[in-house]
């Protein structure tokens, strides 16, 4: 029986063993895989070069455009920037922008991004207003209304944002010199009895009034909101009669469905 149960323990011992071998390599397996994830996605960027929002910042060395035609103009700007450019000229043509507009500008060390705003500011000094709008692969150029009617949804956290640290600045009010007397009190009676019954501390900063009250998340976050309408492209938000975007405050996070020039300057991290 001794040899028996010796040998069924033995059994028993070698299958954990297994068991923690398998469990450890099937881990280092699952670790192996995401490394190999990681590098393969480092050695995609490196390969594809800084993105388009990292290079709108770089700088020009030199421009110099004078009476060129604003469809020449743009096709310049993707050639020196490396930047893919999207410009439907009929659809533009159709809300007033002309591609023969003169382009005249002249200037040195000129950051990607503003160059482009200039040139498409007198390709439309007036109306309808251009916009570039960035992707991850291109640049497209349209007028406001035609990004006004592509609207995007987006989710931002602003848990932070509605955190709010309450000031106790009515804290209660310790008296030294009460607490002497009340000692001294019941010393003096008889039996300990007889002697006050005062607090040490003031009765000062035991009621809070209803104003004083810290708001809710909510409360905050619909703050936040309407900052948001109130402040960035004010007549687009639904909320302010317009037609083109909304907001919506919702578990600590905004769900904003705006064009997407909107969300560029909301500045939220998603």
């Amino acid at each position: 029986m001794w040899r028996i149960f010796m040998g069924s323990m033995i059994v028993v011992a070698s299958g954990l063993t297994a068991g923690t071998v398998f469990g450890q390599n099937l881990s280092d397996r699952i670790n192996q895989v995401r490394e190999d994830d990681r590098q393969r996605e480092a050695a995609q960027a490196q390969a594809e070069g800084p993105s388009i929002s990292e290079r709108m910042g770089y700088l020009i060395a030199r421009v110099s455009l004078t009476d060129v035609a604003a469809r020449d103009a743009l096709t310049w700007w993707s050639k020196a920037t490396g930047i893919p450019l999207v410009v439907d000229w009929r659809g533009l043509e159709n809300e007033g922008v002309s591609g023969d507009a003169p382009i005249n500008l002249q200037a040195e060390r000129l950051p990607v991004e503003l160059t482009l705003k200039m040139i498409l500011k007198q390709a439309s000094p007036d109306f309808p207003q251009l916009l570039a709008q960035k992707s991850p692969y291109f640049v497209e150029v349209m007028t406001k209304d035609q990004a006004n009617r592509q609207p995007v949804v987006r989710v931002y956290d602003v848990n932070d944002l509605t955190f709010e640290i309450r000031n106790f600045d009515n804290a209660p009010r310790f008296d030294l010199d009460s607490a002497l007397q009340s000692t001294g009190e019941i010393g003096a009676g008889q039996g300990g009895g007889g002697g006050s019954s005062q607090s040490l501390f003031g009765g000062q900063g035991t009621n809070q009034d209803q104003d004083d009250l810290p708001k809710t998340r909510a409360e905050r976050g619909q703050e936040i909101a309407r900052l948001i309408q109130d402040t960035i492209e004010p007549d687009i938000w639904q909320e302010n009669g317009g037609q083109y975007a909304s907001v919506r405050f919702f578990d600590g996070r905004l769900v904003i469905n705006a064009p997407l020039y909107v969300h560029e300057q909301i500045g939220l991290p998603l």
